[in-house]
């Protein structure tokens, strides 16, 4: 059958078109999306070369997108426990790969799939793969009871991840952003301290009175970012680099090398079980209404207004938060 999509055509390049997507085979689910949710920081730099979206497996054009949620529409031949009608998440295609979110039907493994609580609407579950990475690098960051955790970058996931690291006790919470009003989000998250990373008085001010921090987590986006997270850290800390950044950088060795630092590398899909648990994390806690996204929510834009929408995100267009595309009314 012939479905709705966005296409990247070419890097920098984005349009709406008829796709053909099939039945689902053995194994395979075919779910009508209500909801799609763009991740700014991955997407835009995967837009805009080939280059950087070669972990994916993929070449220009293709459908992107990894974080859906709709209805199922058809179950293949051994799928149990799924039902036509059951409202659910996924972030993989039928062949395993974070993409193909973006159109009004999507062709997904079962095995992939979660199936949304009652109480967490569609617009909340499509957050689910940037909820996902913030539990999993508070997870990986081992941040519990009375740990002191700076988070760099507050977008989405870096204000969720200040929402987890309060849940798990860690305190206390440190959020950095060149932006004054996710600075101001991060307070309202829960954090108990922020920080403007250009302002080296209050910088410095802070690392001598306290130290540095036990537990540091990068989602800046940028090498200035990454390497103030190991600027932050104290001796024997843990720093996770969850950076969707697809070209080599400098890092500060010495940082690394001296204060005797553990680096882990935040990769979400290098870790499938983790991930898999923080989906499930993620919407538990948002139904239980200890995660709350409605401030992280962007009014949902028609497909149509793709091309526009990531024009804005490869211009990294503050005002964008996490933008939905909705393909169908719940």
């Amino acid at each position: 059958m012939k479905t709705r999509s966005i296409v990247w055509t070419a890097p920098c390049t984005v349009e709406l078109r008829d796709i053909e997507v099939g039945q689902p085979g053995p194994g395979e689910v075919l779910i009508e999306n209500v909801i799609s949710t763009v991740s700014p920081g991955t997407e835009a730099e995967w837009l805009s070369s080939d280059e950087s979206h070669r972990v994916l497996g993929t070449t220009f054009p293709f459908v992107p997108g990894y974080s859906r949620a709709g209805y199922v529409a058809a179950v293949g031949p051994g799928v149990a426990g799924l039902h036509p009608g059951d409202r659910v998440v996924a972030g993989f295609d039928n062949l395993g790969r974070p993409i193909g979110a973006h159109a009004a039907h999507s062709l997904v493994r079962a095995s992939d799939i979660d199936v949304i609580p009652g109480n967490v609407s569609f617009e909340q579950a499509a957050l689910f793969i940037l909820g996902q990475t913030a539990a999993m690098m508070v997870k990986l960051a081992g941040a519990g009871l009375s740990d002191s955790i700076g988070i760099v970058g507050q977008g989405p996931i870096g204000n969720l991840a200040v929402q987890f690291a309060r849940a798990a006790g860690a305190s206390p919470i440190v959020a950095l952003d060149l932006v004054e009003s996710r600075r101001e989000s991060a307070i309202l998250a829960g954090a108990t301290e922020t920080l403007d990373p250009t302002d080296e008085i209050r910088l410095g001010a802070f690392i001598e009175r306290t130290g540095g921090l036990s537990k540091v987590i990068d989602l800046s986006g940028n090498p200035a970012g990454t390497n103030m997270a190991l600027h932050l850290a104290g001796p024997r800390a843990t720093v996770v680099l969850s950076t969707g950044y697809g070209g080599s950088m400098t890092l500060d060795y010495g940082a690394i090398f001296s204060k005797g630092l553990h680096v882990i590398g935040g990769f979400v899909n290098a870790i499938p079980d983790l991930a898999r648990q923080s989906t499930r994390t993620y919407l538990r806690l948002v139904g239980e209404g200890n995660v709350q996204t409605e401030y992280l929510l962007d009014a949902p834009f028609s497909p149509e207004a793709a091309p526009d929408v990531y024009r804005r995100v490869l211009a990294r267009d503050r005002q964008l938060q996490a933008p939905l595309f909705r393909w169908r009314e719940n």
